[in-house]
């Protein structure tokens, strides 16, 4: 459980300090108050990235040589501080020297209007949010992510300077090399998509109902195949001088209804479809950490109706001991025997 929240110099905050003493807080404010950056800054101590942008340097408030994010977090002080020269992340002031063994000490699950684009952009995006996700339950995942990458990076630099006809010794290393870690990278999306529509609908059809949702994993080589095509389409990534295959060219596909929702569903059904996957993601940190994440929902509720977001804050309180953070504008129109429930803080 989060009990403090300490920001300094983040976005429009100069400082803040919020003590907090409930499972259930909402923060309660107009527009551009500060809600949305005190979900980024918890999010930040937990997964070092912001939702919002690439650049953490735009965290920092303007006129400040550095941003300062401490969270108390199980009696352990969680704390990202960011400047020009990067990041530097710490627990109880012992600074964190791999951020492969720091990332999910503190699991945290965030939903954002933001999180549309998941579906609706690009498959990097996709990617993104699988590696995100699947790094916050497997240490060597994300250990696995940094290896193959490390090895793209050397077989693309490798190509780039390639001809045909040009020894291809080297390349096979790095290849074979590639390969067996990107197997084990598949078999962890395989595995993550499968545990994900197992538990998806449960919860989906007590916020939506006749809806059904699945995702598809399409992975760019089937593992089957991985040595074959590599092989076959050596001479392809020479004459492209790049790496035409393999997990960075990965797919994932939300299904509504058997429907492409990034396709055919309204901008409602695929917040919907973000939502019911990110409390889906709660389940899952559970079943391998044997603790909830920190659950972080910006924005929530505009946009579901009365009913939905009550059946919301219901389905909320089955996640036994689950911390939740949630900012919206007003509060009048819910049910209060809930609300008695929430710790209420106005900004």
């Amino acid at each position: 459980m989060i009990k403090q929240i300490k920001l300094k110099n983040v976005r429009k905050f100069d400082t803040l300090n919020l003590e907090i003493n409930s499972n259930n807080v909402i923060l309660q404010g107009q527009n551009a108050c500060g809600k949305t950056t005190i979900l980024e800054s918890i999010s930040l101590a937990s997964i070092t990235k912001s939702h919002r942008t690439n650049n953490l340097k735009e965290v920092i408030k303007e006129g400040n040589m550095y941003s300062d994010i401490r969270i108390l977090y199980e009696n352990k002080e969680f704390r990202i501080v960011l400047s020009n020269e990067g990041k530097m992340v710490s627990i109880n002031n012992l600074e964190q020297q791999k951020l492969s063994e720091y990332i999910g000490l503190f699991p945290t699950i965030f939903f954002s209007p933001y999180d549309l684009e998941i579906i609706i952009s690009s498959p990097t995006l996709r990617r993104q949010f699988l590696n995100q996700e699947i790094s916050q339950i497997s240490h060597n995942y994300l250990k696995n992510l940094n290896t193959y990458n490390k090895f793209l990076q050397e077989r693309n630099a490798l190509l780039k300077n390639m001809e045909i006809g040009s020894d291809t010794k080297l390349l096979d290393i790095i290849t074979n090399q590639m390969i067996e870690v990107g197997k084990k990278i598949i078999n962890d999306r395989m595995k993550f998509i499968d545990e994900i529509n197992q538990e998806i609908n449960n919860i989906h059809s007590k916020i939506n109902l006749n809806e059904f949702i699945k995702l598809v994993y399409q992975p760019s080589v089937s593992l089957e195949k991985i040595e074959e095509v590599f092989e076959n389409k050596k001479i392809n990534d020479i004459t492209s001088h790049q790496t035409n295959y393999g997990i960075q060219r990965d797919e994932v596909i939300f299904l509504l209804n058997d429907k492409n929702v990034g396709k055919y569903a309204s901008q409602g059904q695929i917040r919907n479809v973000i939502l019911s996957t990110k409390l889906t993601l709660c389940k899952i940190i559970y079943k391998y950490k044997k603790r909830y994440p920190v659950l972080l929902l910006d924005d929530v509720l505009s946009e579901l109706d009365l009913n939905r977001q009550n059946n919301l804050l219901n389905l909320l309180n089955e996640f036994e001991n689950i911390q939740t953070f949630i900012s919206t504008v007003d509060t009048s129109s819910l049910n209060k025997e809930i609300l008695k429930k929430y710790q209420i803080i106005n900004l």
